[in-house]
């Protein structure tokens, strides 16, 4: 390796090299040098154990279900392995999980644990959601006046800390009760922040669907086909929806006005 080397690739070698210290060959590279008290490689160690220790710690913290389920050498193991194969370039430990439902989707612990992938994506959701809390949302008395405009000029922006999950595991009850049989089906979640606190709510196909069209910026006039000519069940869905604050913004096309 040169040793004329920029900062950011200096940062860059470090990183790989933290990641793979277990096969990273030290005396090719002279960035970290032997002292008279300790060789390099020892000094090296220091920085390798304190960024693998802080982030199993943080990530123990944030998957606390799918630790229990698979044991803490298995997920120490696969936190050390998700390391490997994904970068971690945040410098906020709340991000560090992004991509662990990921990987764990290719991860051998499926086949023993074939819903965990989905409830690290449950789990990390949970974790995001709560750091929504001071983002406005409309109330139901905002949500009326939508229906006084043509719905076809209408889109609806769903709250920041709404994530809609769909999985063949009853992940709630996984979350709640991770020593109970898994009982495998058809399921919708909608995991969100309500008055500082985080929900997990089992909703139906339709009202999942709905607030997915919502995400996918679809217009209100697209979405209520969803739930078809039924005046009362798009006032139940729309009620439900302004109760438990999953949306935060609506705006009108200005050809409408």
């Amino acid at each position: 390796m040169s040793h004329d080397l920029d900062l950011m690739s200096l940062q860059s070698w470090f990183l790989n090299a933290l990641k793979n210290n277990e096969s990273w060959d030290l005396s090719k590279d002279p960035w970290i040098r032997s002292t008279s008290k300790f060789k390099s490689s020892d000094r090296f160690e220091v920085y390798a154990y304190a960024y693998f220790a802080r982030i199993l710690e943080s990530l123990s913290e944030d998957f606390e279900v799918v630790k229990e389920i698979i044991g803490d050498e298995n997920f120490k193991k696969c936190v050390r392995d998700y390391l490997k194969a994904y970068s971690i370039r945040s410098f906020n430990l709340l991000d560090a999980g992004e991509f662990f439902s990921e990987y764990i989707a290719s991860s051998p612990l499926l086949e023993k644990f074939p819903f965990l992938s989905d409830l690290a994506a449950l789990e990390y959701a949970h974790l995001k959601a709560f750091h929504f809390f001071e983002v406005s949302r409309i109330e139901e008395s905002e949500l009326l006046k939508l229906f006084s405009v043509d719905p076809f000029f209408v889109r609806v922006e769903l709250h920041p800390s709404v994530f809609l999950i769909k999985s063949k595991w009853n992940l709630k009850e996984i979350y709640n009760h991770p020593k109970n049989r898994v009982d495998k089906g058809i399921y919708f979640f909608i995991v969100y922040e309500k008055l500082k606190e985080v929900f997990i709510k089992k909703v139906e196909e339709e009202m999942y669907n709905l607030l997915l069209s919502f995400k996918n910026n679809a217009t209100l006039g697209d979405s209520l086909f969803i739930l078809g000519d039924q005046p009362k069940k798009i006032q139940e869905a729309f009620k439900m929806i302004a109760t438990e604050g999953w949306m935060s913004q609506v705006t009108v096309d200005r050809e409408s006005q």
